[in-house]
């Protein structure tokens, strides 16, 4: 095996990969942290990752070649070519070692066993889901906030995308909050899957200068989503996911419209004195009175105070609590300058949307206030 390529791109298409050789689930195998590369007969390159959640394959030109396939260490490789400073790069095998030549300089790189890569998942006769790269991207990135960590409820350490009636619904939650984002497809297919938070989350780095439509292949055990260079495979978690839609209550609300900037700029300086020695100590209050709101957060590490307006169809006279850190996050998913809180009652879960747009829609549990 033998391909002369351009550094620079080599390297780009490295990171990309060695996004699934160093993912969170890589186990103490070798392989699953090694890079197989392929030069085709076609005068391309294929990379491969797969740590056996997820399997990462993007392809590249190259000026050079004879056929062949090469495996090894990911880190290692990237090291060797990342210092590489000549515009191109000879990537050659010779038995046991791979060698990486830059003008004058010289690596050499042991080599794993190419025929022992596990071979990844085929879309056989699975009919594609098209859907808008920059779309997928925009809502995986909103909801990955609200993912649980809970290692007990593995359903919920993943993504729920729904597809119904042209809709895809991705949805995280967490037991403490939900977040839910509404995109649009063609297909006229109906799922309803579980994937893991990292593949969601590689899904987001490496598409996102992606312009083209992706296309998503569905199993009932693997997911697939192609663009033109890049294919992503990864296993799917076992559900039933929860049934988020029964936890949405149906009650009516009260919508109290904020300006985003001075609604952030207060919870971000109440999380100031909000803890103490790395502990959380104290969640923030809103005394809402007509269309004013009290922000207060007390704790041993100090105490913090604002008044804020906002716009109501309602007349409040309340107070309600939250996880100042949760309540952000929400708040920060929602592109507009204006947040519509969603207030039913003090122990009720609050909605935070767009006012205008029901397409990106969270929703944080409140805390109960100390007296």
């Amino acid at each position: 095996m033998k391909a002369i390529v351009n550094t620079r791109d080599f390297v780009s298409e490295l990171k990309k990969v060695m996004l699934a050789a160093n993912a969170k689930q890589v186990t103490s195998t070798p392989l699953a942290n090694a890079i197989k590369i392929d030069v085709l007969s076609n005068g391309r390159i294929k990379f491969t990752s797969y740590n056996f959640t997820v399997a990462i394959e993007t392809v590249l030109e190259c000026e050079q070649h004879e056929e062949g396939s090469v495996c090894v260490n990911a880190k290692s490789l990237f090291d060797v070519v990342s210092k590489c400073i000549s515009d191109v790069i000879s990537i050659s095998t010779n038995g046991e070692i791979c060698t990486v030549k830059s003008e004058k300089a010289v690596f050499s790189i042991p080599c794993m066993d190419s025929d022992s890569y596990s071979a990844l998942p085929k879309v056989g006769d699975i009919s594609p889901i098209t859907v808008d790269v920059d779309a997928l991207i925009n809502a995986a990135s909103k909801v990955l906030y609200a993912v649980a960590l809970d290692e007990k409820r593995p359903a919920l350490q993943g993504v729920n995308i729904e597809i119904q009636n042209g809709t895809i619904d991705l949805v995280a939650c967490d037991g403490f909050r939900l977040a839910n984002v509404k995109i649009q497809t063609n297909s006229d297919q109906n799922t309803n899957i579980i994937v893991p938070a990292e593949t969601v989350n590689i899904l987001s780095k490496i598409l996102m200068d992606n312009e083209n439509d992706a296309q998503i292949f569905i199993s009932r055990t693997f997911i697939i989503v192609k663009t033109e260079n890049v294919s992503i495979t990864s296993r799917l978690i076992a559900g039933p996911y929860m049934d988020w839609k029964k936890a949405i209550p149906n009650q009516s609300s009260i919508d109290c419209i904020f300006e985003k900037s001075k609604l952030v700029r207060a919870i971000d300086m109440a999380q100031t004195v909000q803890t103490k020695n790395g502990k959380i100590t104290g969640s923030i209050v809103f005394k809402i009175n007509g269309n004013v709101a009290n922000v207060s957060l007390k704790s041993q590490a100090g105490q913090f105070e604002d008044e804020i307006e906002f716009e109501t169809n309602g007349n409040l006279n309340m107070s309600i609590a939250f996880n100042p850190k949760y309540l952000l996050d929400a708040i920060r998913t929602v592109d507009s300058n204006e947040i519509d809180l969603m207030i039913i009652g003090s122990l009720s879960p609050c909605f935070v949307k767009n006012k205008v747009d029901d397409s990106v829609i969270n929703m944080v549990l409140p805390v109960r206030i100390k007296e």
